[in-house]
């Protein structure tokens, strides 16, 4: 279980299946439409405000939105869909 934000669990070599990413992930992005994730070698954040999460980007499956998956101070699940699932899987 994870709340850094940073991804270095991930590139550390911890399977993804064996980790719980409370807080998302800077190098992630996933798709509003279809769900297909994306890792980067590069932030995806691209919002400045709070409750932004678009990220600019297409997905390349559906051509979905693409969005960042970091919870920032003040966002619930609401906001950041895909970390329901996270805190499911920690639990």
């Amino acid at each position: 279980i994870s709340t850094n934000v940073d991804g270095f669990h991930l590139k550390s070599g911890i399977p993804h299946e064996m980790l719980s990413e409370l807080h998302g992930n800077s190098f992630i992005e996933e798709c509003s439409s279809c769900g297909k994730v994306y890792e980067r070698d590069f932030l995806v954040r691209t919002a400045t405000r709070l409750f932004e999460h678009d990220t600019g980007r297409l997905c390349e499956a559906c051509g979905g939105k693409l969005r960042d998956n970091i919870v920032n101070f003040g966002n619930t699940v609401e906001h950041v869909p895909s970390m329901e699932a996270e805190h499911d899987r920690a639990g």
